[in-house]
């Protein structure tokens, strides 16, 4: 009899144990969302900003309704969020994109824009900066609180993303918004320092 007590005993702590495990184990993330994780690296407008592939910086910074390049230009009842990216590529990669926004409200833009183009920055060789003139078409509720995201190239997820802090706040935005400028999207430049 107590074997038998014994043996249900061991039973109920083995089931217990499978039952705890289980538990545990679906609260901790997948081998998949592990390896897609990406790694953000802060920083600041006007600041260069280390990731894999070499250094990134965000600078002039500006709201437009209007963006022109080769001679096209789009308008918007939005606000176009225009800035310079430079990158000093180390060799690993030539290139960074996708370069994205993402507002204060949450919302991310980028991807496909307007005046014809996915948001990316290179061409260049290591040690070599590159500046790209860019335009993002956002809500103007999306100012407050917005950030620029780059990432390495053809590396989305799994890998470290620059986050850049505008420092947009609610006046801010409202000043920036206000702003009735064409942006003039020029070609890259090559040269120079990053800030």
């Amino acid at each position: 009899m107590a074997t038998r007590m014994l043996k249900l005993s061991a039973a109920a702590i083995a089931i217990a144990a499978f039952a705890s495990g289980s538990a545990i184990n679906s609260l901790l993330p997948d081998r998949e969302a592990i390896l897609n994780e990406t790694f953000p690296v802060h920083g600041l407008v006007n600041e260069a900003v280390h990731i894999r592939t070499g250094e990134v910086s965000v600078h002039d910074v500006g709201v437009a309704h209007a963006v022109s390049r080769f001679g096209t230009t789009a308008h918007t009842s939005a606000v176009f969020l225009t800035f310079t990216v430079t990158y000093l590529p180390n060799g690993l990669e030539t290139t960074v994109a996708p370069i994205e926004v993402e507002g204060g409200n949450g919302h991310v833009f980028g991807g496909l824009q307007a005046y014809g183009g996915v948001l990316s920055c290179g061409g260049s060789q290591a040690g070599l900066p590159i500046s790209c003139p860019l335009a993002v078409e956002i809500s103007p509720e999306a100012l407050p609180g917005a950030r620029i995201r780059i990432h390495n190239y053809s590396s989305v997820s799994g890998d470290d993303v620059a986050v850049i802090d505008l420092g947009i706040d609610d006046e801010t935005a409202a000043q920036l918004a206000a702003s009735d400028t064409t942006f003039e999207i020029g070609a890259p430049t090559y040269g120079g320092a990053l800030p």
